[in-house]
């Protein structure tokens, strides 16, 4: 017999395989008693018919091989495997001997021993492991946490004496002589942390042996009893105390359901204390039974008495408030059931926490009462801008519902600042009392004025802010109207006191002129020549002249704010096409030329936009050099909300001190021999503009000519003329 078949028939499970398919050629005695079928069926199989998963995908590959796997036996049962293959020359073939291990009970044993590691590591107890030399080698959580030893502390630097203050003496009622030869012991012992406090312990040892029957660690497993042990020792001292408490505590008693006809009747009272004696009126209750001491208690307080039915036959236990309307009292009640029909009834009287609850309840309803009836809108915000409570007026100022109104933060509705801007302000408020304005959003996208009135109130350890909104739209329309008032009321001052300056001084130099000049021709002691006379006569044609243009002005001036024209659309093209033909002469006189591209048409006063441009090119018609040909250019730029036109002329220029004073009316910069003139034609065109919500302005420099630019609102964006828009 060859060596390989000696050795295929001894103890060890073994399988010849087909080299390139896997096919099972031969199995010894020893597989066919471990996978449980008959040599027949076996070699009629497969590897892969009995492999779970398989490591080893390709055969050619085995050579002397370890690999764990997994084997289905007859009785279908799974079995952990190692295979350990080599290839060999079998009947001059090349054949897989696979030499099969099984190693199940290892693999078992591994998981328990990790199962057995985990449930040591989260126990209560405190548990430790150490070598025969008193190493410690491991320590669970209880235990480390106990001695506050980090998770990953090298626990070889301690040694198992180190936790006690006795070396690790058993401090124990067995005998310590007879302990020491056991592999098991238990008993009491004291421990000690490191700090020196000292900790009860009850203490159970097991020696863990090596296969060889040597022992090779001690576990120790501690429950800490201090706190019994100094239960106990304070029960055993306060035996008297106990007493006295139990009979000054709340209301408490021990009773007994009794039954009839398989019925729960009546209950028994087997111990009570003194306070429960006191507070529902009776003495001497022990041994007796309740429909003797209160018949009518069962009658009208049936559903407590059925409670303590359930609870003494079910075990489970009942805590709730009561009012026993036998004996007038709110009762805090307690039912446990300690064994089958008995139970612990212990309750409280609470009728002075039931009056105050009745009390707050009643301050409760007042204040939603208050709340809801309230014509501001009442809001509670926590630290996060969350809201908390909101009264029915400040649903409808923001026009939410309430069920809406809980999803919503304040910076859904706050639109005047940021929400960082606004945390921080309701931090600030919650410190400090607040009154402010500022702007909310309503849900149909509409923008109101509010003010608020905020402040922080502390409640269940939690910041809550608070707030009281107004909707102040209509008094900041009114502020707005009165403010507009004013400016105007102050603007037709200034212009009362400009037109008393030209009654007292502009329009009384022309009439002065006149009178002077009639004194002389009325003076007949005067030989006036016809010369002097015609001079003189004209002269006073020329004031009469002056003062007809400047009360015509004045009169323009004065009904331009009265102007009833309706606001249409205006070509500005036809309008300087109309007033080439107007200035056509002093176009010519003036040797001017006079261009603009193409301009637009706007929304505006058709009768007053033709007086602006008027106004400003016969500004510039009038002031210029007569040295060099006058240019005038008119033209536009568009702006977002704005149109906006500019008028640039090569002229004399005006000085950067006198910009602003063009516009002032009667404001002149040329005397009338200079220039004719009534210093009210620019003062008419800032009106003008000002009436279409614009604003105008000049830049210019001495000798260089002068831009004078102005805005006209456009179409949509009116403010005082919206109405005018259809």
């Amino acid at each position: 017999m060859s060596p390989f078949e000696t050795c295929f028939k001894s103890s060890a499970v073994m399988l010849l395989l087909d080299f390139k398919s896997g096919a099972i050629v031969k199995a010894n005695e020893a597989a066919i008693k471990f996978y449980g079928y008959t040599y027949d069926e076996l070699c009629g199989m497969n590897i892969s018919d009995i492999t779970v998963y398989n490591s080893c995908v390709n055969l050619l590959n085995f050579n002397l091989k370890e690999v764990s796997s997994q084997h289905r036996i007859k009785d279908s049962s799974i079995r952990d495997i190692k295979i350990y293959n080599s290839i060999i020359q079998y009947d001059y073939k090349e054949i897989n001997w696979a030499i099969i291990q099984d190693v199940s009970k290892e693999i078992r044993l591994k998981n328990k021993l990790k199962i057995f590691f985990r449930i040591v590591d989260d126990s209560d107890a405190m548990i430790s492991i150490s070598d025969m030399d008193r190493k410690i080698t491991f320590l669970n959580k209880k235990m480390r946490k106990t001695y506050s030893i980090a998770e990953k502390a090298n626990l070889s630097n301690f040694e198992i004496q180190d936790f006690y203050n006795n070396k690790g003496k058993i401090v124990s009622k067995l005998n310590i002589t007879e302990t020491k030869k056991r592999d098991f012991w238990k008993g009491e012992n004291e421990m000690q942390n490191f700090d020196g406090t000292k900790i009860h312990v009850i203490q159970s040892g097991i020696v863990i042996k090596d296969i060889t029957g040597s022992p090779e660690f001690t576990c120790i497993t501690s429950i800490d009893i201090s706190e019994k042990i100094e239960g106990e020792l304070n029960s055993i001292k306060s035996e008297e105390l106990y007493k006295s408490l139990f009979d000054t505590m709340n209301g408490f008693a021990y009773c007994k359901i009794i039954y009839e006809n398989f019925k729960a009747s009546d209950l028994e009272f087997i111990k009570v204390n003194k306070a429960f004696e006191l507070q529902i009126g009776y003495k001497n209750i022990v041994g007796k039974r309740l429909s003797e001491i209160a018949p009518t208690f069962l009658e009208k307080e049936i559903n407590l008495f059925s409670r303590c039915a359930y609870v003494a036959n079910s075990g489970v236990s009942e805590i709730f408030e009561t009012y026993a309307e036998s004996v007038g009292l709110w009762l805090s009640i307690s039912i446990q059931s300690l064994a089958k029909d008995h139970f612990i009834l212990s309750f409280e009287v609470i009728n002075d926490r039931k009056e105050k609850e009745k009390l707050i309840e009643g301050l409760l309803y007042r204040y939603h009462s208050l709340l809801e009836i309230a014509s501001d809108g009442i809001h509670v915000l926590d630290k996060k801008g969350k809201i908390i409570e909101a009264n029915e007026s400040f649903c409808k100022m923001l026009g939410y519902s309430k069920n809406e109104i809980q999803l919503l933060n304040i910076s859904d509705w706050d639109i005047n600042w940021p929400k960082e801007e606004l945390l921080k302000r309701i931090s600030e408020t919650i410190s400090l009392k607040s009154i402010f304005q500022t702007k909310h959003i309503r849900k149909d996208g509409t923008v109101i004025d509010v003010e608020i009135n905020a402040i922080g109130i502390h409640l269940d350890n939690k910041d809550y802010l608070y707030a009281s909104a107004r909707d102040i739209t209509l008094r900041k329309e009114n502020e707005k109207k009165i403010i507009e008032s004013n400016f105007l009321l102050k603007k037709l001052n200034a212009d009362l006191e400009s037109f008393a300056f030209i009654a007292s001084h502009d329009l009384k130099a022309p009439l002065n002129n006149v009178n002077g000049f009639l004194k002389l021709l009325n003076n007949k002691k005067e030989n006036l020549s016809e010369d002097n006379k015609e001079v003189y006569l004209k002269y006073i044609q020329k004031s009469i002249d002056q003062m007809n243009i400047l009360t015509t002005e004045l009169l323009q001036y004065s009904r331009m704010g009265n102007n009833k024209d309706e606001f249409s659309k205006v070509n500005i093209n036809e309008v300087m096409n109309s007033l080439k033909l107007t200035l056509a002469e002093p176009i010519q006189y003036n040797n001017a030329y006079i261009c603009y591209t193409e301009l637009p048409t706007i929304f505006a006063n058709k009768t007053l936009i033709h007086e602006l441009f008027m106004n400003l090119l016969n500004n510039a018609l009038k002031y210029h050099d007569n040295k060099k040909q006058l240019e005038i250019e008119v033209g536009y730029t568009e702006q977002v909300n704005t149109h906006q036109f500019y008028i640039r002329d090569n002229g004399l220029g005006i000085a950067s001190e006198n910009l602003e004073k063009i516009f002032i009316m009667f404001k002149r910069l040329h005397t009338q021999s200079e220039y004719m003139g009534t210093g009210i034609g620019l003062a008419l065109c800032k009106r003008i503009v000002e009436s279409h919500e614009g604003k105008i302005w000049v830049e210019s420099e001495l000798g260089k000519g002068s831009t004078f630019y102005f805005t006209i609102r456009k179409l949509g964006h009116w403010g005082n003329h919206t109405t005018l828009q259809n």
